[in-house]
């Protein structure tokens, strides 16, 4: 048997399967206790990792991601819930600080070769 290859690079392609990955995600999580792995789903349901990541963008925050695997948004504990809310809040500040250096980087250092 075959199986099909997408091109994921193409917007039209995420969102047509995005949706699909991220329900066949949620009945998989939602039968299985506890922390997932991506090969977990590689193994069970046949996800690539791009497949897998794609599924939780598209998840619409129902599923929680960390170094444990993944999980049901609804189903973490407390402490899980901490973890994971301090880890996204580390994620935004880090791209905050990334944006800023480029921000700073371009406008100084470039600006007399931009006008020359």
């Amino acid at each position: 048997m075959t199986q099909l290859t997408l091109d994921y690079s193409k917007a039209e392609v995420r969102r047509t399967h995005a949706p699909g990955l991220a329900a066949r995600m949620i009945a998989y999580l939602h039968a299985s206790p506890g922390w997932t792995t991506r090969a977990e789903f590689r193994e069970k349901l046949g996800l690539t990792d791009r497949e897998v990541r794609l599924g939780r963008e598209a998840s619409h925050g129902r599923i929680a991601y960390g170094q444990d695997g993944l999980r049901l948004l609804k189903d973490l504990n407390l402490a899980e819930w901490n973890a994971y809310d301090a880890r996204l809040a580390a994620d935004v500040k880090a791209a905050q600080q990334r944006r800023l250096q480029a921000h700073q980087r371009y406008h100084s250092g470039n600006l007399m070769e931009r006008i020359a």
